[in-house]
């Protein structure tokens, strides 16, 4: 998510040349040979990115043309996606921008997630990682807490773990969190004179590369849980509030610290039993930091009023992406924040990018309803009484019987019925979006329409309804005269 240089990270300059100096591959070597092994993967990912697509496109299939385009384009998305055969967000604005051009849906709509607040919470994060590392509030809180917990194996394990945990709050980058404790880390391995390859060093990265890619997603932090959230929100219409997700997660977090914990000293024994010299080495580098400077009083006072406002969010509702851009933006203020305009240039934007086209690729989705575009295009089939739109009032009213848009999972009704309500996914349904309301004569018409399987039996179910009168008519006729 966040770019890590030497000019907004203090220290990672020094962990490079630590690195570099005990024979690890330089960042240029290690390019040369991942494009080397990922030549062959990505190459067969663009294949299959364009012939899938285009299969889909023009397959046979008993779906609406604008549903069968949109999904012909997601497909792309996704494969891309997949087989990392774009960037991320290259893939994602390609595939927003044909859905625009090839006139599966209006513009608003295929670029209808830069609009939405999750890929701006995400960029808010951005500047809270920044901030973070800028200031050297990071660097120093991940010191401060691995000399309270001790100097041990067993007892560093446990800070490194904590001091991950802690800085996903102000460093949601999980890329990021990992190059500030690799400081730490080989700082301690140098003192006590062990080399990467020992027992104390597999276990300090293993802990460090498993928990920075955990916590960012039991904290809304990282893009992940960004992401799920916006949709979650989107898509099931439930709000989700920040402090009901930490807690959700609270006790996985515990249970995730002490089991990562313990088996990774099983795994990864030390060499020696005591470690000496740790608890130096800590308190030497926090003196080297001396006092705390302006910048990293700012930046602490800024980050703990954004957790405070989101800690309390089910007090006062603010949503926690309002929350986090606008502390985010404060912090690139001249003379009141922390960030210059250069930081903000030097920003990754590509994350930010990538879930707004996200959520606009669920967004067409959802808007692309087959049922609604064929009954637009037969509009000369169905008359007034056929099918009208309900409206905002009688929506809501609808809702509130069924509790949720999912009628299917509200009440047990029949399909024959259902087909009467409303069209389209109620489970994805957008609720500013009216739905249509058939008669049965409608639904019947509707199911004419369509060729769906679905379609099909909804028709034969409706069929039965329409006749059950005239039968329940005949029997009492029937039996009147036999009488």
């Amino acid at each position: 998510m966040i770019e890590p240089s030497p000019a907004n990270a203090p220290g990672l300059a020094e962990t490079a040349q630590r690195v570099s100096a005990k024979g690890v591959e330089t960042p240029e070597q290690i390019e040369i040979s991942k494009q080397a092994r990922t030549s062959w993967r990505i190459f067969i990912g663009r294949i299959l990115a364009v012939v899938i697509p285009v299969a889909l496109w023009f397959a046979p299939l008993n779906l609406d043309p604008t549903v069968q385009r949109a999904l012909a384009i997601t497909s792309f998305i996704i494969v891309a996606w997949i087989t990392e055969a774009l960037d991320h967000a290259l893939t994602g604005l390609i595939g927003c921008y044909l859905y625009w051009a090839l006139g599966v849906v209006k513009f608003e709509t295929a670029f209808s997630g830069f609009a939405d607040d999750t890929p701006w919470f995400l960029f808010g994060a951005v500047l809270f990682g920044t901030m973070a590392t800028k200031s050297g509030l990071a660097r120093r809180l991940a010191y401060v807490v691995m000399l309270r917990v001790g100097s041990s194996y067993a007892r560093i394990l446990l800070g490194l773990i904590l001091s991950d945990f802690l800085l996903t709050f102000f460093v949601p980058s999980g890329i990021a969190r990992v190059v500030i404790m690799a400081a730490v880390a080989l700082g301690l391995m140098e003192v006590f004179g062990l080399g990467p390859g020992s027992n104390v060093g597999r276990g300090m990265f293993i802990i460090l590369t498993y928990t920075a890619g955990i916590f960012d997603k039991m904290i809304i932090a990282g893009a992940a849980s960004i992401t799920a959230r916006g949709l979650i929100e989107k898509v099931g219409q439930v709000q989700v509030l920040w402090s009901h997700w930490f807690l959700a997660y609270l006790p996985c977090d515990l249970i995730t610290i002490f089991v990562a914990w313990r088996l990774t000293l099983w795994l990864y024994p030390p060499e020696k039993a005591t470690l000496p010299g740790g608890a130096n080495f800590l308190k030497e580098t926090l003196q080297k930091m001396g006092p705390w400077s302006a910048l990293e009083k700012r930046s602490a006072l800024l980050m703990l009023i954004a957790i405070s406002l989101w800690m309390t969010d089910f007090v006062h509702h603010l949503s926690p992406a309002l929350i986090g851009l606008g502390v985010g933006l404060f912090a690139a203020l001249p003379r009141l924040g922390v960030l210059g305009i250069e930081d903000v240039k030097r920003l990754n934007y590509l994350p930010v990018f990538f879930v707004a086209s996200a959520v606009s690729m669920g967004q067409v989705l959802v808007s692309t309803k087959a049922l609604d575009q064929a009954v637009k295009r037969n509009s000369q089939r169905f008359p007034d009484e056929f099918v009208f739109r309900l409206t905002q009032e009688q929506a809501n009213l609808l809702r509130s019987q069924f509790v949720t848009a999912d009628i299917r999972g509200a009440l047990e009704i029949s399909g024959s019925n259902r087909s009467q309500f409303v069209t389209g996914s109620q489970k994805h349904r957008d609720p500013r979006l009216l739905p249509y309301a058939f008669t049965e004569h409608g639904a019947l018409m509707a199911a004419n329409v369509l060729r769906s399987r679905r379609a099909i039996q909804n028709e034969r179910a409706d069929r039965a309804n329409l006749r059950a009168p005239a039968t329940h008519g005949c029997l009492r006729g029937r039996a009147r005269a036999q009488g």
